[in-house]
């Protein structure tokens, strides 16, 4: 009897192990290559509106707020990615070439030190280092989901641009 249970979870073991390397080839479906992201802090926001004059956020529900250090090696890249809400990044050193998958094709756009962008929640996008040194940057993500909700989802596939 006892045999017949080690026979049933060695079963069970691997199928999870291979669900789980079918998981990891979803998943990694345009990985990076030379880019890490420091998580710097998070805190979470009850649901809050803020408005003045040229500017309104809110958020209805309980959402994470994370900011993080982005870097990406000469020759680098984000892998194309998405995030569940707004993001705000801030150029602090080198030069990186944002590519934006939208309905009429793929945009560029590249930013040095100093400059700043914003992306849409759930926008399919790439951040290239097209410069000759590393990209340092700061990057605030917006309405992640509360508590401990993932930043980046990796799975979308490489759509040409």
């Amino acid at each position: 009897m006892r045999h017949r249970h080690i026979g049933i979870l060695v079963g069970i073991v691997g199928l999870v192990a291979g669900m789980a390397t079918m998981f990891v080839g979803t998943v990694l479906a345009t990985p990076g290559k030379d880019f890490g992201l420091e998580i710097l802090g998070s805190a979470t926001l009850d649901p809050f509106r803020l408005h003045q004059p040229g500017f309104t956020i809110r958020s209805k529900d309980a959402t994470d707020v994370v900011m993080g250090e982005l870097t990406i090696e000469v020759g680098g890249h984000t892998g194309w990615h998405t995030h569940p809400g707004p993001t705000f990044v801030t150029v602090a050193e080198g030069r990186v070439e944002v590519t934006i998958l939208t309905k009429n094709g793929c945009t560029k756009e590249a930013f040095g030190p100093g400059d700043g962008f914003a992306e849409a929640g759930n926008e399919v996008h790439i951040a290239r280092n097209v410069g000759t040194e590393r990209v340092v940057a700061f990057v605030t993500f917006l309405a992640v989901p509360a508590p401990d909700g993932e930043i980046l989802d990796p799975t979308p596939a490489d759509p040409g641009c």
